[in-house]
């Protein structure tokens, strides 16, 4: 993928001057960050992760690094952001806005064990508790309760398959779910494997707090669940599943209501996936065959999920 701010040695030379970590080494750009700017850094004084934010303003990143500050607080697997000699953890640096976090260990997982599920549930239930008593008034990313309105996607139509025609359909099944009793709180808004860094079968670092922002709780909890435990064939683990929430729920007890919405949620999460694949193929010329892929692996996984009606995943979660 194209690299959206490219640095030479020179410009990473003048962003150490503003800290106390070490010489440039050197640096390698990671493609996976495809809204922002990723490299991983080496100095004399070790390995450190350096973002670009590109588009995102001020208030906003100062609102990620507030979540930061409770992770390190809860003692919850959080990189550390460097501090600035004036002791910021925002460096702007010729328009451009910058953090520094210390390298951690980890890649995302390949296979979810019993032992990973249970730390990972043990620690997203820790997480979730401490931001709902947090109680921040984030920026939000979406239009407040965005599940029930229409997907704001410029494509109808992706070879065959009608994105907004589904959402229409999951919109109308969405009445089932009793909204006034799903709570908000300020989310991760992209709790998934490939934001977990995981090390010796334990999560070592939760990280890319791009999309946090106030939401349902079942809608993270959806997240994950959608990204982890439904296979490519549309089947979901219910062993997995309620491993999960199990521990999950230790430390966050979901309501009748919250468990009932989460297969619509699910749906809700599946279409958003498809919807994002399929923007980006404007966007991502160099990526196009690997996205145009993905959209297609996801549509049947979709619509094999979609063959098991609420009643029957709501009765295997008990």
């Amino acid at each position: 993928m194209a690299i959206l701010t490219k640095l030479q040695n020179k410009d990473f030379e003048n962003i150490l001057e503003n800290y106390k970590i070490g010489k440039h080494k050197s640096h390698k750009h990671l493609p996976w960050a495809l809204g922002n700017t990723v490299y991983l850094l080496k100095t004399t004084r070790g390995k450190f992760i350096l973002k670009i934010f590109e588009n995102a303003k001020e208030d906003f990143i100062n609102f990620q690094l507030k979540i930061m500050q409770l992770m390190e607080k809860e003692k919850l697997p959080s990189p550390q952001v460097m501090l600035t000699s004036g002791s910021k953890s925002l460096l702007i640096l010729k328009k451009r806005k910058i953090i520094i976090q210390r390298f951690v260990e980890g890649k995302p997982a390949k296979r979810f064990t019993k032992k990973l599920i249970e730390d990972i549930a043990e620690k997203h239930g820790k997480l979730n508790r401490a931001l709902m008593k947090m109680g921040l008034k984030g920026k939000y990313t979406w239009k407040k309760d965005y599940q029930f309105k229409p997907l704001m996607f410029d494509v109808k139509r992706y070879e065959g398959f009608g994105i907004l025609e589904e959402n229409k359909k999951l919109r109308e099944e969405f009445r089932q779910v009793k909204k006034q009793n799903l709570r908000r709180s300020v989310v991760h808004g992209d709790f998934n494997r490939g934001n977990l860094l995981v090390k010796n079968q334990k999560l070592n670092a939760i990280i890319d707090l791009d999309d946090a922002h106030e939401d349902f709780v079942v809608q993270e909890i959806s997240n994950f669940i959608t990204m982890s435990f439904i296979d490519w064939e549309g089947r979901a683990d219910y062993r997995k599943i309620k491993l999960y929430l199990k521990g999950f729920e230790r430390y966050f007890k979901l309501n009748p209501s919250e468990r009932e919405a989460i297969y619509f949620f699910i749906k809700h999460r599946f279409q958003g996936i498809i919807g994002w694949h399929i923007s980006q193929l404007k966007k991502h010329a160099d990526m196009r065959k690997r996205l145009r892929k993905a959209v297609k692996k996801w549509i049947r996984k979709y619509e094999r999920f979609c063959e098991t009606s609420p009643e029957k995943f709501l009765r295997n979660l008990t």
